[in-house]
């Protein structure tokens, strides 16, 4: 039998992308919650999802720094890579909101869930190899 040196190495980002799943979930639920709340509250649906993602960039950016990617050190330098990334999410979320909504037809919640799905993989790229480096 032959010993796969792969395996230990592919392990780390499986496990961590699964902690990234798990984080963003709970920070996706919180931002989903606040969102429908806005909403209720009778505000615009794309600045309840402009607004949301504030709630979310909190929890989210605290939940990967310290549980799936743990780095305790270079909080400025982090939070200001975060907040780049951040604001690329929250224009194109918003937009893609929009879109769902005004030229498919889908309902305004689901498509701040779906908005959020979309960005999921490419988020995780981009906190492992610039926010959290």
């Amino acid at each position: 039998m032959t010993h796969d040196s792969s395996m230990p190495r592919l392990r780390v980002p499986v496990i961590q992308f699964t902690q990234f799943l798990l984080s963003g979930g709970a920070a996706a639920v919180l931002a989903i919650a606040v969102y429908a709340l806005l909403l209720q509250a009778g505000l615009w649906y794309v600045y309840a999802s402009v607004c949301s993602d504030g709630v979310g960039l909190l929890t989210q950016f605290f939940l990967n720094k310290y549980l799936v990617f743990r780095k305790r050190e270079r909080m400025i330098p982090h939070a200001v890579r975060y907040a780049v990334v951040q604001a690329g999410n929250t224009i194109f979320q918003a937009a893609l909101v929009y879109v769902f909504v005004e030229f498919a037809g889908v309902d305004k919640i689901l498509a701040r869930i779906l908005s959020i799905g979309v960005f999921v993989p490419v988020n995780f790229l981009l906190y492992k190899f610039f926010v959290y480096v």
